[in-house]
């Protein structure tokens, strides 16, 4: 391993009408290349894209299942579609064999959604495996003119864990 030498920086002096201000740094880019790889999996497995695009992710061959509620009460998942202004499950994997590692479930609105705040859940159903065990999990949400936000979390077979909301804004 080489020399490692910790440097501290020099003061910066006091800005003042001869001293240069620093042009500020940009910031961070706010979609990680986990989320954009997801929505390629999503893609790739037959999803859509739209205005609005809420796609889990994980990587073992557990029934997991995206559960989104929506401003109006209505709620998008495996056992209800559609709804919501034109909200639509089109992605829901391992429900059944042939069982992926690679699994999605995409919820997406190809035109407007309605404006208001948005839940996040996600599911274990265990039904599938003999012995399901706790599964780790990505969900990314994909507003149009917003970055895209990421969540990350765990859920038990046989539970549902909340995993955060979104705004749609009034257009």
């Amino acid at each position: 391993q080489g020399d490692r030498r910790l440097a501290c920086p020099a003061p910066t002096p006091a800005p003042g009408p001869t001293t240069p201000q620093r042009p500020a740094e940009a910031p961070p880019p706010t979609e990680t290349p986990r989320s954009s790889a997801d929505a390629e999996r999503a893609r790739e497995q037959g999803g859509q894209s739209g205005r609005v695009q809420v796609i889990l992710a994980w990587d073992n061959e557990s029934d997991l299942d995206l559960v989104v509620s929506c401003p109006d009460g209505d709620i998008i998942s495996y056992r209800s579609r559609k709804g919501c202004g034109g909200g639509e499950l089109d992605i829901d994997r391992n429900a059944q064999p042939p069982l992926r590692s690679d699994a999605v479930e995409n919820i997406v609105w190809p035109g407007r959604a309605p404006a208001g705040r948005y839940g996040i859940a996600v599911e274990h159903n265990g039904h599938i495996q003999r012995t399901p065990q706790p599964s780790s999990f990505r969900v990314t949400v994909r507003v149009e003119g917003q970055p895209d936000r990421s969540f990350s979390g765990r859920v038990a077979p046989g539970t549902r864990v909340p995993v955060g909301s979104f705004d749609v804004p009034a257009r």
